[in-house]
């Protein structure tokens, strides 16, 4: 098949060389410029653990002069790609959701890092003079006293431009939350000329969206080069209901949403006709 792949870079690269490999023909369409904020300010700290829920934050913060302060907190990443470039950039442990924002907030509510447990959690002392404790559960009755660590802050290095509200969804469980804005991303609404020539002709068989904001920044370049109409009509294959929402809203009809949001599930779309 032919497939235009609309990622900035270098996931647009890295994509393309996977569907290359399963013999697929591929077309890019860089949609976003990715902006390193390199003057972006942290907290004081220290923090607990760092959230990512993109791998151009884990990118422009391994750039960052402060990196050294947070490599070896606990990061938690949002799914696999995240979670492979966390380890690339050597931030360790790395805990991964496998899911989207959602998934995240479930997997940092059930396990939190030391130093960090939630508002509304128990904060007990072991005192063999009284009842167990749930601290107690699993402690023999000669070990010492245990106290629930410290409350720190976790560290969410996020862009500009999110989808969801990760920050929001664990301060109303009680977490403390410090957002640093770690990257920009411009939108691109032009298309090349070789990929115009391809929409017009119909040699497009599908085109691969990651993100909402690539699937407007598309909406845009087809209708910025007059082919709006047709271009909206070939497959669109998109990694969640939300990334597939500007394309819907333009009237496009073969929107197809991958099971899982992950790069897996949407390449396996492409093979469904």
């Amino acid at each position: 098949m032919r497939v235009l792949v609309t990622r900035p870079e270098p996931d647009c690269e890295r994509t393309a060389a996977l569907l290359r490999s399963s013999g697929h023909e591929v077309l890019l369409l860089r949609l976003l410029r990715i902006e390193t904020v390199k003057d972006a300010k942290f907290g004081a700290g220290p923090w607990a653990a760092t959230l990512f829920t993109s791998a151009n934050a884990i990118r422009a913060i391994a750039a960052h002069h402060r990196f050294g302060e947070i490599a070896a907190l606990p990061a938690y990443v949002v799914g696999q790609r995240t979670l492979a470039a966390a380890v690339a950039a050597g931030f360790a442990p790395v805990i991964s959701a496998d899911g989207d924002v959602n998934d995240l907030v479930r997997l940092i509510a059930s396990k939190p890092p030391v130093g960090n447990l939630p508002l509304k959690a128990p904060r007990l002392r072991r005192n063999r003079a009284t009842s167990s404790s749930p601290w107690d559960e699993g402690l023999a009755a000669d070990q010492p006293q245990f106290t629930p660590p410290v409350k720190l802050p976790l560290l969410y290095c996020a862009g500009e431009d999110r989808a969801g509200d990760l920050a929001g969804a664990l301060q109303q469980l009680g977490f403390r939350v410090e957002t640093v804005i770690a990257y920009r991303s411009a939108m691109e609404t032009n298309l090349t000329p070789e990929v115009r020539s391809a929409l017009e002709a119909g040699a497009i068989d599908a085109v691969l969206h990651y993100s909402a904001r690539t699937a407007a920044a598309f909406v845009a370049a087809v209708t910025n080069a007059g082919i709006r109409d047709l271009s909206i009509q070939v497959r669109h294959l998109c990694l969640s209901a939300r990334v597939a929402a500007p394309l819907m809203e333009a009237g496009a009809q073969a929107v197809e949403i991958a099971d899982e949001p992950n790069e897996q599930a949407l390449f396996v779309n492409i093979g469904r006709a």
